[in-house]
């Protein structure tokens, strides 16, 4: 089954126990293109407000987290010395090559590379384990997780539900600044 193709309904946690026993696995992985070593999207059954429900989990690694804000906080900065920028991005358009004219987007390519360097070499973003609930979604609860973990490896998700059932999911307050992997050979 795929899950990317899978509708949710009352009968939605049958089919899913159904696919786990299938795989003798707690989860099942949503085929996502999104899914990396950093990030996983997947399925897995639990307790809710005292009810068995079926949860829509996102977990993901606190560097790729920490990256995500790094350019959260390098676009702001970008977008208040680019108007015309700015002004695409309030708009909600998904800014695409030839948008821009090639000289302004290349400029705030770098300046958005540069700032997150320098946000980065400051350690001005830092981030913490966090887990957050969406119980506005149909026949299931979405859950948003952020380890502090190398990468969402199967053992890292099957503690992390393990934990999450026995009640026993305890996160890192601690708040960590990373440093990227690339180097300026």
């Amino acid at each position: 089954m795929r899950i990317s193709e899978f509708e949710f309904d009352e009968k939605s946690i049958g089919k899913v126990k159904e696919e786990m026993k299938a795989l003798d696995s707690t989860y099942v992985i949503n085929e996502t293109d999104d899914n990396s070593d950093d990030y996983l999207e997947f399925l897995f059954i639990g307790k809710h407000k005292g009810a068995e429900v079926l949860f829509d989990a996102a977990l993901y690694t606190l560097q790729l987290h920490h990256e995500s804000e790094l350019y959260d906080e390098a676009e702001k900065q970008a977008m208040k010395r680019f108007p015309e920028y700015r002004d695409l991005v309030n708009k909600g358009v998904e800014i695409r090559e030839g948008m821009l004219p090639a000289k302004l987007e290349e400029e705030i390519g770098i300046f958005i590379t540069e700032t997150m360097l320098d946000l980065e070499e400051e350690e001005s973003v830092k981030v913490k384990e966090h887990m957050e609930l969406d119980e506005e979604l149909e026949a299931r609860v979405g859950i948003d997780v952020c380890l502090n973990v190398d990468k969402v490896a199967p053992a890292v998700v099957e503690k992390f539900i393990s934990d999450f059932n026995a009640g026993q999911l305890r996160l890192d307050p601690t708040l960590y600044s990373f440093e990227s992997d690339e180097s300026d050979d």
